[in-house]
């Protein structure tokens, strides 16, 4: 939660998106909803590929792909970051970095069509789940 990954993990993560992506354009049925969250960084390379990976995978698969890119304010961000569920959870609970990421790096934009920009600052889960399904679901033909 607060100790930086070593650097020799990423070429395996990669291998592991890569596996688990094959297995959902060859192997899941078509009638399978999947989500992926990660942390995307609005400048970093090799993070907008991985986003073009799921877009390529749901390209593949006929699938309808819905990019939501949240945001929260930094305050409330840092409060949610130290919440004892999140080191459970195994995410990250440093609330410096938290603060660093969310004023000194860009914010990930995308002109997906499908995209919906999602402000979660003043909105419990429960809430976002339910902007996110209706954003969907105003999407499918």
């Amino acid at each position: 939660g607060v100790t930086p990954l070593p650097a020799e993990i990423w070429p395996r993560v990669a291998q592991v998106r890569a596996a688990v992506l094959d297995t959902i354009v060859n192997v899941s049925p078509p009638a399978l909803s999947f989500i992926f969250t990660t942390f995307i960084r609005g400048e970093d390379d090799g993070e907008y590929a991985a986003f073009l990976e799921f877009v390529a995978v749901a390209d593949a698969r006929g699938s309808l792909y819905v990019p939501v890119l949240l945001s929260c304010e930094t305050e409330e961000l840092v409060q949610r970051i130290v919440r004892p569920d999140r080191r459970a959870r195994m995410k990250m609970i440093d609330p410096i970095q938290g603060r660093r990421w969310n004023d000194d790096l860009p914010p990930f934009r995308t002109d997906h069509p499908n995209a919906l920009a999602l402000d979660v600052t003043r909105r419990i889960p429960a809430e976002s789940v339910r902007a996110i399904l209706e954003w969907a679901a105003g999407l499918r033909p």
